[in-house]
């Protein structure tokens, strides 16, 4: 019993702790979610592998609609080969603008050391689902990226079907990185 006792007293202890950095804050029946965990993400990230040069740059943000909302991370990325630019959307990053376009955003928080990322892919013209995890029990300073396929498949209207392009296999930058944090 004293065993059972213990375990549920650290799963409660793990829960609030959790809780303690994703805060709910109602005030004049409108509600706010603040989360604490997504400030380990903010700032500027970066892989290196001889002349290919991938960088990251995530800054925070606050969404509210009508009585709801949320703070949320968007970010932006330049990538470079042998010295060319591929693509850059750091260049069209507007702090105050909430009309921005960003390259990608928060999509959801899992655990305490993962990040899902809705990522639009400037060059092909597509969507993708990028998986940022802290390494290391939770360094916040070294991230492997994983992007793939968009995780949830959704309709697109095509006013013109003999106009659109089926975009490129793969994606315009890397898959899969290890990303360090360079800048706060």
């Amino acid at each position: 019993m004293k065993k059972y006792f213990m375990i549920l007293l650290t799963i409660t202890s793990f829960l609030q702790v959790i809780q303690a950095q994703k805060q709910i804050i109602k005030k004049n029946g409108k509600e706010y979610h603040r989360d604490a965990r997504l400030n380990d993400y903010i700032g500027t990230w970066n892989w290196v592998d001889n002349n290919n040069i991938f960088k990251l740059v995530f800054v925070p943000r606050r969404v509210i609609a009508g009585d709801y909302g949320m703070d949320i991370v968007k970010g932006y990325y330049s990538y470079t080969v042998n010295d060319s630019l591929i693509t850059n959307t750091i260049s069209t990053m507007e702090p105050d603008n909430p009309e921005e376009k960003n390259s990608f955003s928060y999509m959801e928080h899992r655990g305490e050391n993962i990040l899902m990322i809705n990522f639009w892919d400037a060059e092909y013209g597509k969507y993708g689902t990028a998986r940022m995890t802290f390494l290391n029990g939770g360094d916040k300073t070294k991230a492997k990226w994983t992007l793939g396929r968009y995780e949830r498949e959704q309709l697109l209207f095509i006013p013109d079907v003999s106009t659109y392009v089926e975009p490129p296999e793969g994606f315009s930058v890397p898959t899969e990185m290890i990303l360090e944090k360079v800048e706060e």
